[in-house]
Parts: C-alpha cells; sequence; structure tokens
C-alpha cells in the first residue's frame, strides 16, 4: 500500500508506480505506518513519485505520522479524492509541488507541520478546498494556507492559539469564515493576534464524533486504526472513519 519504504540501516526499497493508473483502488486509501517486505517489517517513510497516480477510484487518503516526504505527482490526477487526512506527529512532512495536483479536495486536516519545498507547482489543488483542520501540535499556521482562497470553515485544534500572519487573511475571510476553537479557549483566541479579527470565531466540543456522517448507518462506514487496519467497529482512541480522524473516548 505504500511506494516507497526505508530501512533502519537506510537501505532502500523503491516502486516509483506501484499504483499508477490502477482503477481498481477505490474508496479512502490509508497508508499503514508498517509494512513486511521479504519478511521484515519495515516503517514507510515515504510515498514515491506518481504512486498514485490517475487512481480514480479514490476517494479520501489518509497519511500516517511515520511519511515524512512524498515525491513528485504522487496523487496528481486522483480526480475523485475530496478528503486528506495528514497525522497527527512531531516529525514534518515535506511536499516539493504538484503531490495533489488535480484533486478536487475539499478537506484537509493537518495533524503536523506540511513544509513546502518548492512553488513552481503548488502541491494542492486549492481552489476547491472549503474546510481545512490544524491539529493540537499546530503552533503556526503556514503562510500557504492563503492559497486555500475559498475557505469557509477552519478548525482549530489548539487551545493555544498558533501563530499567524495577517498577509493570509483579507477582509472577505475575517467576516465570512468560521473559525472553530476547543471548547475553553474562546477567550485567549479573543485576545490573540490576527484571531481576534474574525467574526465567526466560535467554541466547539471536539471530543466527540460530531463531524462523521456514515450515511446513517456505521456498519457500512469506512473504519481503520491508525496502523491501516480495517476494524469491524470504531475502537477506543483514534480511528479513522470515512477518512477523517475520530476520537473514541471510554
Amino acid at each position: 500500500m505504500t511506494c516507497y519504504v526505508t530501512y533502519h540501516d537506510k537501505n532502500k526499497e523503491a516502486w516509483p508506480y506501484c499504483y499508477n493508473n490502477d482503477y481498481n483502488l477505490s474508496g479512502s486509501i490509508v497508508i499503514p505506518e508498517k509494512v513486511t517486505f521479504k519478511n521484515r517489517t519495515l516503517t514507510v517513510t515515504g510515498i514515491g513519485q506518481f504512486a498514485f497516480s490517475y487512481c480514480s477510484g479514490l476517494t479520501d487518503v489518509v497519511i500516517p505520522n511515520s511519511v515524512t516526504s512524498i515525491e513528485f505527482a504522487a496523487f496528481s490526477a486522483c480526480t475523485n479524492v475530496e478528503q486528506l487526512f495528514i497525522d497527527d506527529g512531531e516529525d514534518r512532512l515535506g511536499l516539493l509541488y504538484s503531490e495533489f495536483k488535480d484533486c478536487p479536495l475539499k478537506y484537509v486536516y493537518f495533524g503536523r507541520e506540511v513544509s513546502i519545498d518548492g512553488y513552481r507547482y503548488f502541491p494542492f489543488y486549492s481552489e476547491g478546498i472549503a474546510e481545512v483542520s490544524f491539529g493540537p501540535n499546530i503552533t503556526e499556521i503556514p503562510d500557504y494556507i492563503r492559497n486555500f482562497s475559498n475557505l469557509e470553515t477552519m478548525i482549530l485544534l489548539n487551545p493555544t492559539p498558533p501563530s499567524v500572519s495577517s498577509y493570509c487573511f483579507n477582509n472577505s475571510h475575517y467576516i465570512n469564515l468560521n473559525v472553530f476553537v476547543p471548547k475553553g479557549s474562546l477567550e485567549t483566541y479573543l485576545q490573540a493576534d490576527v484571531w481576534k479579527n474574525f467574526w465567526g470565531l466560535q467554541e466547539r466540543d471536539f471530543t466527540g464524533i460530531e463531524d462523521v456522517v456514515t450515511d446513517g448507518n456505521r456498519n457500512k462506514a469506512a473504519i481503520y486504526d491508525m496502523q491501516g487496519r480495517r476494524l469491524n467497529a470504531p475502537k477506543t482512541g483514534l480511528n479513522i472513519i470515512n477518512g477523517k480522524k475520530v476520537m473514541i473516548r471510554k
């Protein structure tokens, strides 16, 4: 389920086109943190160039925190991918350009820092992105958020306001963008530079599963753990349900 893995001894195995143009792939794809290859358990650290390009059946992509690089055009022209989830973690995810070109993304979750090392072609086809979420470990909102010109909703899971440049937003954003922050942190955000300018700043309790839509039947939902294993039902802790991260409390 991955195209580029790195051994702990720094040797590499690469399959740069392993799923390219594979019409049999459909629905959600959850890249696992570990894979078994030649009787060895390997940590998945990267996704190779063109790895899933033109896989038009994909709808959701989940990147685990073990992955630290995605190469050129890895998911380009996946013309039905609307949701991208980048798992929480401390190691940054490095992108170059065109990784998600022509993906009609509508929702992106950033659980860790995502750095863009080249601007020749922006990694995201960003015009359609209506909602972004930034995880609890995010302390700074990247400047490239300004490229998401049609945002309607921004969710911030860090109770401490992340630093952000006023250059990222315009008057239309301040008036029309809904910004949700963790319950109990609204007053802190109202005192913070830039965030205090949003008219739609409001609190939300993020401990439940209110954002998950499963067509009314949980048994039909695509449920995975963070290692990419399919589950029959959600378990306590982090789950991926229909491409979105869900925290299930006891």
